[in-house]
């Protein structure tokens, strides 16, 4: 028994050393400094398996993604699938020889469309993706040459138009100060900085195209020196009926009536001729109002004897927005300005126009609703009477109101 317990001891002894050794713990200070380093040793080695292993399964093979980054990246659901996902910050990249062409729908403001001088408008374009590449957001609509015309030189589609889609595209312009023809040419172009348009090549632009005019507000010409607003019978006016047209007084206004199909009619007001002046006149059409059925003014007409009145300049709107100017000479018609299309002509039934006709010596301006449509010159007629014209062309029965009508005299 001594023996045992005498070979025990020292075993005993040295496990007592162990238990007190592995028992000994850091000061308070060293513990947080070394559990920190182990566990960021922890989660570095975790990091750089979990990269290792996505690298293995699943290699990134977009080209928009900088391999020198931590890309997360979503574990396959199917070891046959071969598609690499696509980070959700960087776009779906166009095919490198994907191509870029627009094709023309539709617009508003028609070409040539009237404008005064500094007014806003907007242009829209509805253009069509006939390219294989996607229109991306980050397209853009940009100016290529011309008149700018205010706006700004690009600005982004902010849609994405697939191929075969459309879009609209609109941009804010002011005409321009001057009177006179303007015209800007517009493309489009990618974010790697392609432009194209329209064209089997893209190479054509697609444009907005305008007239600044003067405005009858330009002439400064105060007080009328005469104005007739129809409340009485003023006495100027030779009211009646007969076969071809018919004048009467009605609710405040003039009407004229076109009692058949005929040719331009008129009837005079009595004061006396005059050789320069400015003359103002507010239609409104009735009811019954198409194509070529007008209304209008003529000036410096003289009497060629028995109250025929068959020279003068004859200007009239008609139905269907359009304006001419021609000059009789003693019966024969002389076309100044054929029938031309105007924005600033309202058209239809029950539309109200305001014509204005400037006549200084040789100098003639034709104007509608307050814009300028034409300036011509001719010396064919210098002084004369002015009446009211009507022309039942489409619609026996065609009538017309004068609302009112008002003249200056332009030092004569």
């Amino acid at each position: 028994m001594k023996k045992s317990t005498l070979t025990l001891l020292p075993i005993c002894i040295l496990i007592f050393i162990l238990l007190v050794t592995a028992c000994s713990a850091p000061t308070s200070q060293s513990e947080p400094e070394q559990l920190a380093e182990i566990v960021s040793r922890t989660q570095t080695a975790i990091a750089v398996v979990e990269v290792a292993t996505a690298a293995v399964e699943q290699p990134v093979t977009t080209p928009t993604v900088t391999l020198t980054l931590p890309v997360e990246v979503s574990p396959t659901t199917s070891p046959t699938t071969e598609s690499s996902p696509t980070p959700t910050t960087s776009p779906t990249p166009q095919p490198s020889d994907c191509t870029n062409l627009a094709r023309f729908v539709d617009e508003t403001v028609p070409d040539k469309t009237s404008y005064s001088a500094n007014k806003s408008f907007t242009k829209t374009w509805t253009l069509r993706n006939m390219g294989t590449c996607t229109w991306t957001p980050d397209y853009s609509l940009v100016f290529v040459d011309g008149d700018q015309m205010g706006a700004t030189v690009a600005s982004p589609i902010n849609q994405a138009v697939p191929p075969d889609g459309t879009i609209e595209i609109s941009i804010n312009l002011v005409a321009p100060q001057s009177s006179g023809a303007y015209k800007g040419n517009w493309k489009l172009r990618t974010p790697g900085g392609l432009t194209f348009g329209l064209g089997s090549n893209g190479e054509k632009a697609f444009w907005v195209q305008i007239n600044v005019v003067e405005t009858s507000g330009e002439l400064n010409l105060g007080s009328p020196t005469w104005t007739d607003n129809f409340d009485s019978d003023s006495g100027y006016w030779p009211l009646g009926e007969d076969a071809v047209i018919t004048y009467e007084l009605s609710n405040g206004k003039l009407v004229m009536t076109g009692n058949q199909i005929t040719g331009d009619q008129w009837r005079m007001n009595a004061q006396p001729g005059v050789k320069n002046l400015y003359l103002e006149v507010t239609f409104q059409t009735g009811d019954k109002c198409s194509g070529k059925d007008s209304y209008g003014i003529i000036i410096r007409s003289t009497d060629t004897g028995d109250d025929v009145f068959d020279s003068g300049y004859v200007f009239t709107f008609s139905c269907d927005g359009m304006y001419r100017l021609y000059r009789m000479d003693n019966g024969t018609f002389v076309s100044l300005l054929n029938w031309t299309a105007s924005s600033d002509i309202k058209t239809g039934q029950n539309a109200t126009n305001k014509m204005g006709f400037f006549a200084e010596d040789q100098l003639i301006k034709l104007y509608a609703n307050g814009n300028r449509l034409a300036q011509v010159s001719d010396s064919g007629h210098e002084r004369g009477k002015w009446g009211l014209v009507i022309r039942a062309k489409e619609t026996s029965g065609f009538e017309v109101s004068v609302d009112d009508v008002s003249y200056w005299i332009l030092g004569d």
